[in-house]
Order: C-alpha cells, then sequence, then structure tokens
C-alpha cells in the first residue's frame, strides 16, 4: 500500500479501510490484509469473499493510476486467476482516466475510487502526468525488477531473472532507459528507478550509494570524508559528491546531479572498515572513528577545517577514543596528530568532553614535531601551540559561537 498510507497505524488503517470496502463492496463477507489460506498471492493489499465463495484481491493506490497501472494490476489478477479461476480484482485509487478503466472493465478488474474510500480526506494528483507508453513486455520486464526488489540490474541478470536471450534482456534494457524506467551507469548496469519516482514523474537523481558496491564489483574500497561524515549522521553540510576511497586509480562517475569521486589510499592506511546495509543494498564505509581522522587528514573532502571540528564535535559522545588514539598512529602522518590533538583540546575548553588521557597520549606522539598551519590551505601564520605545534591560522571554533 502506498506510503501515505502505511504512515499510519497498522490496526488504524485496516480498520478503516476494511470498513469502508465492505461499503463499497456490500457482498462481501470477509475481509482482511492476510491471505485467507496457504497458496494466495501476496502482491494485493487486501483480500476479501462474498456470499457466494468468490475471492476479491484488492489493490489500494493513494495517487491517480496511469496507463502504466495496467500492465501491472492485469499481471496481479492473471497469476491469482490461473490459482483460482473464480477470484475477482479491484483496483482502488484516487482518480482514473475513464480510458483506463474501461480497458481494465474489459479485463474483469473492477475499479472504485479512493475519495468513496476515504471521503474525508480525497486523495488527488497534482500535476499532468507523463505518458510513458510501456509496451506490455516491457511493463513485464519493469514488475519484475520491483517485485524481485532490483535496485541494480545488468543485462545477464534481465536474462536470467526473465529466462530470455542476452540479446533480448539488452533490448529490453535499453528500451526502458528510453522510457527513464532504469537508468544507465556504466557499460551494461542499471539503476532501476523506484515506482514513487515512476509513477509520478518527479525529477530523479540517482543514489550513488545504492550502486557503488556494484560498481566496484569485488574491489576493495569503502565510502570516506565528508560522504562517511553523512551517512554516520556527524556532519553538518551536504556532500556534493560521494567520496569513495578505493587502491587504484579511477576516473570520477557522473550520475544525474551526483557525482561519484574516487580517492586513492595506500594499501597500509586500509582500515577502519565496516559492513552497512544503505537501504537494501551493501555498502563498505569508514567506521566513526575512521571518518573522524580521515575528515581531519583531509580537511577539503569534508568541507574545510571548520568542518572538520564540527564532525569531531558532533562525533564525541560516541567516539571509541583508544581506538580514535590507535588509528592516528597507524596513519603515521605527523600533521594528522598534530590537528587532531589540537582540534580536540580545543573543544574539551569550550564545554565538550574529552578524556584527559587522550590529549596525554597524543601530546606525546607530537614532541618535537615539525611545525604544520591548522588549514593546510592557509600559510603559517596565527599563534604557534607549543603542545601542538600548530599555527593557529584560522578560527575554527567560530561556529561554536556563532
Amino acid at each position: 500500500m502506498d506510503k501515505c498510507i502505511m504512515n499510519m497505524k497498522t490496526f488504524e488503517v485496516e480498520k478503516d479501510v476494511a470498513r469502508r470496502l465492505r461499503a463499497l463492496l456490500p457482498n462481501l463477507e470477509s475481509l482482511s490484509s492476510q491471505p485467507p489460506s496457504a497458496g494466495f498471492d501476496r502482491g494485493f493489499d487486501f483480500y476479501g469473499k462474498d456470499s457466494e465463495g468468490n475471492d476479491y484481491f484488492i489493490e489500494v493506490k493513494a495517487r491517480r493510476c496511469n496507463r502504466i497501472d495496467i500492465g501491472q494490476i492485469v499481471e496481479q489478477a492473471s497469476a491469482v486467476q490461473k490459482k483460482h479461476p473464480n477470484a475477482k480484482a479491484v483496483l482502488v485509487c484516487a482518480s482514473i482516466d475513464p480510458a483506463v478503466g474501461a480497458l481494465l472493465e474489459k479485463a474483469g478488474i473492477k475499479t472504485l475510487l479512493l475519495a468513496d474510500l476515504k471521503p474525508k480526506k480525497p486523495v488527488a494528483h497534482e500535476g499532468k502526468e507523463k505518458e510513458l507508453n510501456l509496451s506490455p513486455t516491457e511493463q513485464q520486464a519493469y514488475f519484475a525488477l520491483i517485485r524481485n526488489e532490483k535496485k541494480i540490474i545488468s543485462t545477464n541478470d534481465l536474462a536470467s531473472l526473465l529466462d530470455i536471450p542476452v540479446e533480448r534482456a539488452r533490448n529490453l534494457l535499453v528500451s526502458l532507459n528510453k522510457h527513464q524506467a532504469v537508468f544507465r551507469f556504466g557499460r551494461g548496469k542499471f539503476a532501476v528507478i523506484p515506482p514513487d519516482i515512476l509513477y509520478e514523474r518527479k525529477s530523479y537523481t540517482a543514489d550513488p550509494y545504492l550502486i557503488i558496491d556494484s560498481i566496484m564489483s569485488g574491489e576493495q574500497y569503502y565510502v570516506a570524508y565528508g560522504s562517511a561524515a553523512h551517512l554516520h549522521g556527524i556532519a553538518t553540510q551536504l556532500p556534493v559528491s560521494a567520496f569513495i576511497a578505493t587502491l587504484k586509480q579511477q576516473r570520477p562517475i557522473h550520475l544525474n546531479g551526483t557525482e561519484i569521486r574516487f580517492i586513492t589510499a595506500a594499501k597500509p592506511r586500509f582500515f577502519g572498515i565496516e559492513q552497512q546495509e544503505y537501504f537494501g543494498a551493501p555498502l563498505q564505509i569508514s567506521d566513526l572513528e575512521r571518518t573522524v581522522i580521515d575528515c581531519i587528514d583531509r580537511p577539503d573532502l569534508v568541507g574545510g577545517i571548520d568542518e572538520a571540528a564540527r564532525v569531531t564535535a558532533e562525533s564525541l559522545q560516541r567516539l571509541d577514543f583508544d581506538k580514535l588514539v590507535n588509528y592516528a598512529k597507524k596513519m603515521k602522518r605527523q600533521s594528522l596528530v598534530q590537528r587532531l590533538g589540537f582540534i580536540l583540546e580545543k573543544l574539551s575548553k569550550s564545554h565538550y568532553t574529552v578524556p584527559a588521557h587522550t590529549l596525554n597520549q597524543l601530546k606525546l606522539l607530537v614532541q618535537n614535531a615539525y611545525p604544520y598551519p591548522l588549514d593546510p590551505k592557509r600559510g603559517k601564520k596565527g599563534a604557534l601551540s607549543p603542545h601542538w605545534h600548530i599555527y593557529e591560522n584560522v578560527d575554527n571554533l567560530r561556529w561554536h559561537f556563532d
């Protein structure tokens, strides 16, 4: 069922919708959101049975129905009627084009309006829809991808899924790409456009994190810098690019309004990586401590030294400080340890909690160190910290007092 209905409590939804469906279909003796017995298709929202023993399969869509819905509901109804010849399919939606409704009625599918189902809060579609004009075969391929929860698809994957020749699968994907039902992001690789975007014809910006694991094809990588800070919820700026650390140099990839940038890292510095799931897609990402280290090491990839300090401040309550110090040692970059210690000490003096032993451990690592500027892009100017040998060439905590 569509999100605007599912956002309500499940019990309230079932009770309210079921009551109104009973009023619209008075012959129903039973109605439930659960299948009445084993072997029934679960692609519909509600299941009912009338006084004559006929089964009803009801689909509810909280939006305007268009021509692409014909293929979906007909496919669902056909699958059910093969097992249950007397089953009746019902489509309930906000509004429907009369020609579409007539075609569905001819196919034996009853249509009802959501305004009748929920008269107190009718849902109307705003704006003009763009005709997709998908052929029945294209609709079958697209809905097969949606049913199987495919977010990334290749030619071979589609051929296997539909049990068709590879050349036929390739042609189908090319055609779906032209109709903007899938988005090509690499040779033979496509991202499946979500149904809400496809139906409503909203603008589509490819989400790079859904396809990164597929792009890397088994190569070592991790989401890093400002992108990792964003995914960990500690960034205050939205990254304009998706930053990916890799062992091999790669060219950037440009998607619809998004860029994936690859930052080459040395093998000894490939640590502090964890596996996550991003909306069902696997994703390698730097853990919280490594993310803080990377942002201070390369402030240009997080939005500047000010943002690196903010990221550090936002992470303090969740940090494992022993792991943080250990990571700083493993990086074997003197300027990183100096900047990390300087920022942590300054935060500790601004009412943030930083363990004293952490600062002491870092101080031992920077004795007699060469002086570096806090902001690498600025010169060696400003006061020189006696403990950290850092030129404070920028007030990196100005945001804390704004």
